[in-house]
């Protein structure tokens, strides 16, 4: 019982801190330009982090609900397409999309919370980052034409190649206990076992032969 309520509590405090930071981005995107000096320090904090199990285990389940709810953000508020973009078929995809995204980014979320370290969870994390970066990063270069969104999008198809090409969960090989032998298994092999060594004859008795020179 206190294992499930700890799964579940893994799984309801990184929402609500994904939340919290998604909800409050504008702010935190203000505090990140007047404290940017700061910036190399939080980020060698959470690279740091990503070397103990659990706690790194707590950023991802974090990061997939804010993917999540970055891109529920982004499908609610309708942002508009570059010009070239533009046109009816381009937002039904996109839309799709964002609802393939957020699909994705819980599952990898709740199956890390319950069970960490799953093929389904890495193909579905890899899966969630790759289309939400490539279209962000398509987004943004089209309509600035920046660097970053070159980064973006080179990390998205990274992401999407992963989650194509990971190395699935090699299955638990179950050994089964060797079970004791009954009592009438044990009475034949001891008789068994006596009979060999009466009918067996030691080294010492055995009749010398005689050498004929």
């Amino acid at each position: 019982m206190r294992i499930l309520l700890g799964k579940i509590a893994l799984s309801i405090i990184p929402a609500l801190l994904a939340g919290w930071a998604v909800s409050h981005q504008v702010l935190l995107m203000a505090w990140s330009r007047t404290h940017a000096t700061l910036l190399p320090i939080v980020l060698v904090l959470v690279l740091s982090a990503l070397l103990i199990a659990a706690l790194r285990r707590i950023l991802i389940i974090t990061f997939c609900y804010a993917i999540a709810f970055l891109s529920y953000y982004t499908y609610r508020l309708a942002r508009p397409l570059p010009p070239g973009l533009n046109y009816e078929w381009v937002l039904t995809v996109r839309a799709l999309m964002l609802e393939l995204v957020m699909i994705l980014a819980l599952t990898a979320a709740i199956l890390e919370a319950f069970r960490s370290n799953t093929s389904w969870a890495r193909r579905s994390y890899f899966a969630a980052v790759g289309l939400y970066f490539t279209g962000m990063g398509i987004r943004t270069y089209l309509w600035s034409h920046e660097m970053r969104s070159l980064l973006l999008i080179v990390t998205g198809i990274a992401a999407l190649i992963a989650s194509l090409v990971g190395r699935d969960d090699e299955p638990q090989q179950t050994v089964l206990p060797t079970s004791s032998p009954s009592p009438a298994e044990a009475v034949v092999v001891r008789k068994t076992r006596r009979l060999k060594e009466w009918t067996e004859t030691p080294p010492s008795e055995e009749p010398t032969k005689m050498k004929i020179l």
